[in-house]
């Protein structure tokens, strides 16, 4: 139904990467996955997550939003 990674990028900035099938979406799966893999950083000391949202994916920001602090910058029409 789902599948996340957090690993290290070729610049030493930890990236999180989230898919959820399209049946499973917007039911709390990529949420959960999420959630855990950012505890699970927190308590190796890992401060600052990198993660690419589509800019006109607000669902995607207020989740991201609910988990903890975020900081948005935009790119090339990703935030």
């Amino acid at each position: 139904m789902g599948v996340a990674t957090l690993g290290v990028g070729a610049t030493g900035i930890f990236e999180l990467a989230v898919l959820v099938e399209d049946g499973w979406q917007r039911q709390g799966v990529g949420t959960r996955l999420t959630a855990s893999l950012l505890d699970s950083a927190r308590a190796r000391g890992v401060t600052g997550i990198h993660a690419d949202v589509l800019g006109d994916d607000q669902f995607i920001l207020r989740a991201l939003r609910r988990i903890g602090p975020l900081t948005v910058s935009i790119e090339s029409g990703r935030l």
